[in-house]
Parts: C-alpha cells; structure tokens; sequence
C-alpha cells in the first residue's frame, strides 16, 4: 500500500516593498531543507500578500481567506518578514502540532517593548516573549506576559503572535462558521477598554471556541527590531558577559553601584572542564570578537589636549 504523503504546508507572509535579509535567508535554507525531506511547502506554496504599513489586518484576513479558498494545504504558516528563523522550523512546529489537540502552534518569539524614556529622546528598550496568559488585570481581565517559560517545552497558552506560527485550516474554517470571515482585526477590551491586537484577537475567537494555542519554546526565532544603545545596555550586558562568568565572576555596575556576580554549576560545567579548561574557553571567546586580556596592553596613549 502506498505511503500517505506528509500533510502540505503553504506559507504566509505579508509584505511591503522590503524585507529583512535575516527573513530572506531563513526562507531560502527552510525552502532547501523542505526539498530535501518532506517537500510539504513545496506541495502547499505560498501566498505573498503585498499590503501598506497600515494594513496588516486587511493583509492577514485576505491571505487566510485565500487560503481557504485556493488551496489544499493542511496548514497554513505564518512567517513575518522581519524574522529569522531556523531551517526545520517548519518541520519542527510539525512535530508538535495535531489537528486535533494542538492545532495552533507558536515558535518562540520576541517582541520589543519600549519600557521607560532614555532622557535624550529615546527609549530603554527590552525583549518581551510573545507568550501570554488570560490573567486579573486590576479590575479586569485582559492578556498578560508569561515571563518565565519552560525551556524547550511545548506549553499551553491563552495568546501568541503570528510572526511565527502553524495553524490548522480547521482553525480558520470554524472561527469563521461563528464569527464570519474575519479572523484578524483589532478588538477592544471590554474589561479594561483597551485594545487587543490582531493577533492576540485571533487567539481570543480561537479560546473561546475551545480551541486550544500553543508555543514550542524550543523553535527559536529572532525579530529585527530598532533600539537605542546607551551605557545602561552596555552596563547589563557586562553583567551577563558569557567569557566573564566561564571565568567564574562578571563585574558590572547597577544603579550606579559596582556589582560582582558570581557563578556555579549546580548540574556541573560544561563537558565537565575545571577552571583552567574554562578559563581557555573564556579566552578563545574573547579572541573572536577582538577583545584583548589588560596585559597585553601596551599602556595607556598619552593624553590629548582637546581642540579649542
């Protein structure tokens, strides 16, 4: 008997006249790696929907209605074309999903949350996980931020982004035998009288029919984003500076104050090398981007006088 064919996959994206290199090739090596094993995108294809900057929602309820209309796809995956992402992705998000218990299925994504003013007319900014619950909100209710998620798990969750995610058509086919054939629009609160974005929207239709959202945090993507760069960003960094802390501390500075961080290997180091061992890795780490150790310094340049 013959071998039932892996279920298609078509892809989605919408597009201005520019995307992000990183998007580019992702989409090239994912295309590669797809000929080479299952060929479920190359059965599925895709569906290109050019849109202004201001029509996401017309873009992304357009793609999913042609979708439906055109193709025999079993899934539809969205990929946004500012993302990077890794070659098996899509066979990945695969594995996870089933039309039946998971079929909605998120890759670990990040957005860019502009947290407080710079004071020079920018913004400090930090990466947010695209992972959300239903949660109390004051005297709401609303979407909130999973912070702490479980490393290379699929996890069950009220909300994602659609920068990066497999849906059933399933999905799309019932949203829109209850609500009509708008899948993607933004949508007051009305708790909270806040809005809620196009693609947390689509989340909620799909909750509130049971169906249930999911995110691989294993499927790790990356988003090109725009941020200002200060002292503060370089002062946290040095905090978390991986040749730093192979070597056993890292020295920075926190609310104006010099902080020191110590480490330990609860589990063990890394293929159980001593201090030495760690210390060469530190090293080598520090030799690829340049940064030299004091003692190989030739002294301090003579100070400059500076022009009048």
């Amino acid at each position: 008997m013959a071998e039932q064919p892996a279920d298609a996959v078509t892809v989605g994206y919408i597009h201005s006249d520019d995307v992000a290199y990183s998007w580019h090739h992702s989409m090239v090596e994912m295309v590669g790696y797809d000929m080479g094993s299952e060929g479920r995108i190359v059965r599925g294809g895709y569906i290109a929907m050019r849109c202004s900057s201001g029509g996401l929602v017309e873009g992304r309820n357009k793609t999913v209605a042609e979708f439906l209309a055109s193709k025999d796809a079993d899934w539809l995956l969205w990929l946004d074309t500012d993302m990077g992402f890794p070659a098996d992705l899509c066979e990945r998000l695969l594995e996870a999903a089933d039309a039946a218990e998971r079929p909605v299925v998120g890759a670990l994504c990040f957005t860019q949350r502009e947290s407080e003013p710079d004071g020079m007319g920018g913004w400090r900014c930090r990466a947010v996980p695209t992972i959300f619950d239903w949660a109390q909100l004051g005297a709401g209710e609303g979407f909130l931020v999973r912070w702490d998620y479980p490393r290379d798990t699929v996890v069950r969750c009220a909300g994602t982004g659609s920068a990066a995610i497999l849906v059933h058509r399933s999905v799309f086919s019932r949203i829109a035998a209850r609500y009509g054939p708008c899948w993607y629009n933004q949508a007051p609160n009305p708790s909270t009288g806040q809005m809620i974005s196009e693609d947390l929207s689509f989340c909620a239709r799909a909750g509130a029919l049971g169906i249930p959202v999911h995110v691989h945090t294993g499927v790790v993507t990356s988003h090109m984003k725009r941020l200002w760069l200060s002292e503060n960003d370089y002062h946290a960094e040095q905090l978390g500076d991986v040749p730093s802390l192979l070597r056993g501390r890292s020295e920075s500075l926190l609310f104006g104050k010099p902080v020191e961080l110590s480490v330990s290997w609860p589990d063990g180091p890394p293929q159980d090398l001593d201090a030495a061992g760690l210390a060469r890795v530190a090293d080598m780490m520090d030799a690829e981007r340049g940064r030299i150790p004091d003692s190989a310094r030739q002294g301090d340049p003579e100070p400059q006088e500076a022009p009048a």
